[in-house]
């Protein structure tokens, strides 16, 4: 039994697979994002998934340029996103210092939370889906002390009706009404912090939620980070991959070899990985156990924990054994 859990996207993965295997609709296609964004970004201006997206926009000459050459831009890069995987992507371009896709991540975010906010209502609030998802969380849950700590870095909101996670990255804003739902503040007049958290790397997060939790932490659920009372325990992992940043590339590694071992900027989640280490100095948290799915993963997750004082507290054990599905 666990005192906590820190879900990622490989629950959610998991969670929409079987629901694809037991449920089918018009809409069921949409469950794979890159399916998803695959039919976007080809579709023609009368296709309802292209059609119900303008309506969030004033569209004039000026607006109707910026959705092309968006939408080119994706296009150019699908087998990048397809490979990455979108956030992955996002993490390697969007917060790149090249203009050209700076000018876009307005558009992408809200794109990515328009691709949920599909997949929610037209499937996930059904029936057959809302008892997969229930009968997944309540074994989630059988592995789990009494009032455990649940925490995800999901923007997905799959499981809070059963589990009621923390949501430590924010959230995908549902229902989404206008552009201005994903705003969780202005920084300036021309700068704006959003609903939920893509990054570069781990550095890069850490810095803005730490702005985030100085502006009243909309839409943010981040005690895990800032609540120094906040005891672990025996802690759960499961379904994030710890992967390592697309933002720093090999060659700079090559270059600067002493920031190969820095995991707060050459991992996307560092940030979580120095809150662990620090819990664990201070006493809050006794054990870490990392689900796995292959072991390549096991292999990744050895590499990420060697030579942290975290190493010897961590065990590893197979996602089978945990979770039913």
């Amino acid at each position: 039994m666990y005192n906590s859990i820190l879900y990622g996207n490989g629950l959610t993965l998991a969670v929409l697979s079987t629901i694809k295997e037991n449920f089918s609709n018009e809409f069921i296609r949409y469950l794979n994002c890159d399916d998803f964004i695959l039919e976007f970004i080809h579709a023609e201006p009368h296709k309802r998934i292209y059609r119900d997206f303008l309506k969030y926009f004033i569209i004039n000459k000026e607006t109707e340029k910026v959705h092309s050459e968006t939408r080119e831009i994706i296009k150019r890069n699908y087998e990048k996103i397809s490979s990455y995987g979108f956030e992955r992507w996002v993490s390697k371009y969007l917060f790149s210092s090249n203009t050209g896709y700076k000018k876009i991540k307005e558009y992408v975010y809200f794109l990515y939370n328009y691709w949920f906010y599909i997949v929610s209502d037209s499937i996930i609030k059904k029936a057959i889906p809302k008892e997969i998802i229930n009968n997944i969380g309540n074994n989630i849950l059988k592995i789990l002390e009494d009032n455990a700590k649940i925490f995800t870095t999901n923007f997905d909101t799959i499981m809070d009706d059963i589990l009621n996670p923390s949501h430590i990255h924010g959230k995908f804003q549902i229902p989404l009404n206008n552009f201005n739902d994903i705003i969780a503040f202005h920084i300036n007049d021309k700068e704006f912090e959003y609903k939920y958290l893509f990054g570069a790397n781990g550095f890069e997060k850490m810095y803005r939620l730490n702005r985030i939790n100085n502006n009243g932490k909309t839409n943010y659920d981040i005690d895990f980070f800032y609540e120094d009372t906040l005891d672990l325990g025996s802690l759960l992992i499961y379904g994030l991959s710890f992967g390592r940043t697309e933002f720093i590339s090999e060659e700079f590694l090559a270059l600067y070899p002493e920031h190969r071992a820095n995991k707060l900027i050459n991992t996307v989640d560092g940030h979580i990985l120095y809150k662990l280490s620090i819990k664990y100095d201070v006493k809050k948290l006794k054990k870490i156990t990392i689900a796995y799915f292959s072991n390549f993963d096991k292999d990744n997750y050895q590499d990420l924990f060697k030579n942290t004082n975290l190493e010897n507290i961590v065990e590893y054990k197979h996602c089978e054994e945990l979770i039913k599905f």
